[in-house]
């Protein structure tokens, strides 16, 4: 706090944000403890404000994995092992290549839900949010979609849109058509890389009932 904030103005809001991820960096350590050890001492980790409202500092991935986060790991208990990746010597390079959306079941006549006004607040790192969850119902009927991105370069980016062309196709019907417009920026570096990538995507979204320009 006296780095961040050296003349004590800090606003609630913001003492309050210094004081979370105070908590959450504190409470991993001990929920790891209680995990190895379960002798270890139960601690509430919140915090009250000058309401007298209680606040519960919960980690993202308690959040997520509630299950498995709070499960106890006993002296007898082999850890999986994770494999990964061995590199030696020199930069690692991994070859990526743009391929065709994958073809996906279309959506039935099964009336969906009526999309909703909301406000979606995320965690950082936070991993399961997908385009199926925060566009598919929003997308349920529609003829034309035009999708502006400058950024549609690199791989990753262009893979985010092959994901979302993913979810047009679930949710549109069988028997209709969708055009869907892209707006980009070009490549000043590769920009032949980009237009193959573009039409390699325009290709295989001709079998799943979309038109991509």
């Amino acid at each position: 706090m006296k780095i961040l904030y050296p003349h004590g103005e800090a606003t609630d809001a913001e003492v309050e944000e210094v004081l979370r991820v105070a908590i959450e960096g504190r409470k991993r350590v001990k929920d790891q403890l209680l995990r190895i050890d379960s002798t270890y001492p139960a601690v509430r980790f919140s915090y009250f404000t000058m309401d007298g409202k209680e606040h519960w500092v919960k980690t993202l991935e308690e959040e997520e994995y509630p299950a498995a986060y709070h499960r106890q790991i006993s002296r007898t208990e082999e850890l999986p092992f994770e494999g990964g990746q061995v590199e030696s010597g020199g930069n690692a390079h991994r070859a990526e290549e743009v391929t065709a959306p994958v073809p996906v079941e279309r959506r039935s006549e099964t009336p969906m839900r009526a999309p909703e006004e909301k406000h979606l607040v995320f965690q950082e790192n936070q991993k399961g949010v997908s385009f199926d969850k925060l566009f598919g119902p929003y997308m349920a009927g529609a003829s034309k979609i035009t999708i502006t991105d400058p950024y549609l370069r690199l791989f990753h980016q262009q893979r985010n849109l092959m994901e979302l062309l993913e979810t047009i196709s679930k949710n549109s019907s069988p028997e209709n058509e969708v055009a869907v417009h892209v707006l980009t920026a070009e490549d000043g570096f590769n920009s032949e890389k980009q237009a193959e990538n573009f039409q390699k995507m325009a290709q295989a979204c001709a079998g799943i009932g979309i038109v991509f320009s």
